[in-house]
């Protein structure tokens, strides 16, 4: 397991939002497993998240604060329900693209997907994070 600087950057229509924390990284033969934690605003609770990747797909499971298990695939539908403070919520995701690249100083992730709460409350997203070694 090494240590890694997470540089995380959402696009959706409403604007764009940057964190940046430290985690942790463990690669195997099918891809890696990415660790942080992060505190959302007005939660006292911070939220563990686990990225998974592997080949192509993306499983982002979050825990504490929020709880919900998001999975991004290309061309794939899935749902989830992010369980929050106030209450369940269900969304839909619809994955447009995932690109994932390893290289000499961490790992690099971009996707993109579409997430409706409902049917006529949908909206584009991107995001990219790239996770580098910490020497």
């Amino acid at each position: 397991m090494k240590k890694v600087w997470i540089e995380i950057t959402g696009e959706t229509e409403a604007g764009k939002v940057e964190t940046s924390v430290e985690g942790t990284v463990e690669t195997n033969a099918e891809g890696a497993v990415i660790q942080y934690t992060e505190q959302f605003e007005g939660d006292n609770n911070p939220t563990n998240n686990t990225l998974t990747v592997n080949n192509n797909v993306v499983e982002l499971k979050k825990t504490g604060g929020v709880n919900v298990v998001m999975h991004f695939e290309a061309g794939k539908d899935y749902k989830a329900v992010y369980q929050t403070a106030v209450g369940p919520i269900e969304m839909h995701i619809k994955t447009e693209s995932v690109f994932i690249k390893f290289y000499e100083k961490g790992l690099y992730i971009e996707i993109d997907y579409t997430l409706s709460f409902a049917p006529d409350a949908a909206g584009k997203n991107h995001i990219v994070l790239k996770a580098e070694y910490i020497s």
